[in-house]
């Protein structure tokens, strides 16, 4: 549902401008205007059952393609577990959990962030990895957890490469997908591992720089450490200390920040060697999650105080809270009997 023809040659003429050399090439939908002109205008085309389809900006991952990136984050937090590396989400992943409480709907890939003094050791396990799958001598590998990390990636049928553009990713990935890439067009749902500058610092060090040493975000270490976890759909991840704050200053520092919480920006598309488009469409998310369904998480509100009838509260919040609350009651006496939550406990 997308004038495809009018898209093509938008990609051709800066194509040609940057001289064929474009990394990520930028288009906005022909339509301008808010969302509900942009739906009916430029898709206007109904599906099967009679409702709008989701704009192309803003098109989520097809189930599958959701399904194999969530177990592809599984693998690589035990994978990074079992290494002994201490990750934080960054970039789009982390906005996500803030805004989303999981992954933002169209984005195809997780973003990481582990120590740049790991880099030796994930490179030492790339090429492991890479011997072994083309049958050469393996590279010894004296670290223990290294090898029960290397062997747990290489069960779970997944591979770890290098993804180097202009900054140094380590990207994990499902072996069955690894000629995906090369036969689609289209990169794999995969997680990339970034490398931040003083995650796992000194003491006396104050600064975390995210993603690159040169062009990163730099960010008081103060709100990064210590991590902290953080709801990401089905799976729980570990995020800086402060995940709100590091989200603003990182958009920030590309310009970008504007109102994060509030409005949604369209999709990133990961196409063959490393030529991406980017979608600039930005709507109210609210939009998106009332007309599509799309999952967005309001800022945190408190909703009983030290009366529970408070009277500016919304009628709808206090029945969410005495659910909470009474699941919450019911968590605890199945599984942890001892304790007991009384009207002391709940104030």
């Amino acid at each position: 549902p997308w004038p495809v023809l009018h898209l093509i040659s938008v990609l051709a003429a800066v194509h040609r401008t940057l001289g064929g050399s474009a990394e990520t090439t930028s288009v906005r939908s022909p339509v301008g205007g808010p969302l509900s002109r942009f739906g009916v205008q430029a898709v206007g085309i109904l599906d099967v059952e009679g409702a709008e389809v989701v704009p192309a900006a803003f098109t989520p991952l097809d189930n599958v393609a959701a399904e194999q990136l969530a177990n592809t984050m599984r693998v690589t937090h035990s994978f990074l577990e079992a290494l002994g590396v201490p990750y934080i989400a960054v970039a789009g992943s982390l906005l996500g959990a803030v805004r989303h409480l999981g992954r933002i709907p169209w984005d195809d890939d997780i973003d990481l962030c582990v120590d740049s003094a790991h880099e030796a050791r994930l490179f030492t396990l790339v090429a492991a990895l890479q011997a072994d799958r083309l049958g050469l001598k393996a590279l010894h590998i004296g670290n223990p957890r290294s090898k029960r990390a290397m062997r747990y990636l290489q069960a779970a049928g997944y591979e770890l490469r290098v993804q180097a553009l202009r900054s140094l990713t380590f990207r994990v990935a499902s072996s069955s997908f690894a000629g995906t890439s090369a036969k689609s067009g289209f990169d794999p749902p995969a997680v990339d591992i970034w490398l931040c500058g003083g995650l796992q610092g000194k003491p006396d060090e104050t600064e975390v720089t995210l993603m690159s040493r040169l062009y990163g975000a730099k960010m008081p270490r103060s709100l990064v450490q210590p991590r902290r976890k953080l709801p990401f759909g089905e799976l729980t991840i570990w995020g800086p200390s402060e995940p709100e704050e590091v989200t603003r200053r990182y958009l920030s520092n590309g310009g970008d920040a504007g109102a994060f919480r509030s409005v949604c920006r369209g999709r990133k598309v990961h196409g063959p060697r490393g030529h991406n488009v980017e979608y600039l469409d930005e709507v109210p998310c609210a939009e998106l999650a009332q007309r599509w369904g799309l999952p967005f998480a309001e800022a945190w509100r408190l909703v009983l105080g030290p009366d529970l009838e408070d009277d500016g509260a919304e009628k709808a919040d206090l029945e969410l809270a005495r659910t909470a609350l009474g699941v919450l009651g019911a968590v605890a006496a199945a599984r942890l009997p001892g304790l007991v939550l009384g009207p002391a406990t709940v104030e």
